[in-house]
């Protein structure tokens, strides 16, 4: 097994070799980039009883009130997917995978950050009108190439959704 050090360290090998420079944000170690009005975070996570892992998640709306409608919702995109869980925690609706962080390479990171990136960018504007909330990143067109600029950030990820979350 792999130690957490030398697995971040390879994440954030990973990341580079995709975006260029890059730097951990926020007190989770995890990495920032935006994707047009939605952002990508990208953290290891260390959870109990299975091996540790690489979270690609994206917050697509904050303040969103919990209703049944919302999670009905969100049932329906959840079995409609091929890739990734969408939740409602914490006032936040969330698109999110998991990867496993010992045997992960770049293509697979890449279509991952990817996925989630493309996902949310399209349906985040849709929610916030459909169900309250509001952007959590500044909706502008971003300019050319930002797709691999990278922005600090103190924003950080959520760990695996709780309890009884829809995901």
């Amino acid at each position: 097994m792999t130690d957490l050090a030398s697995l971040q360290a390879r994440l954030h090998a990973l990341l580079q070799e995709i975006f260029g420079p890059v730097s951990p944000s926020g007190d989770t170690g995890g990495f920032f980039f935006p994707r047009g009005s939605a952002g990508i975070i990208v953290v290891l996570r260390e959870p109990e009883n299975v091996p540790p892992c690489v979270q690609v998640a994206s917050p697509v709306v904050t303040a969103v009130p919990k209703s049944p409608e919302l999670l009905d919702t969100l049932n329906t995109i959840n079995g409609n997917i091929p890739f990734g869980t969408a939740y409602w925690a914490n006032d936040y609706v969330w698109f999110d995978t998991y990867l496993i962080a010992e045997t992960l390479d770049r293509p697979e990171l890449e279509e991952a950050i990817k996925a989630i990136g493309e996902w949310a960018d399209s349906v985040d504007d849709a929610f916030a009108q459909r169900y309250g909330g509001t952007l959590p990143f500044a909706p502008q067109e971003p300019p050319p190439g930002a797709w691999t600029t990278q922005t600090a950030s103190s924003v950080g990820a959520p760990g695996p959704p709780p309890a009884g979350a829809v995901g």
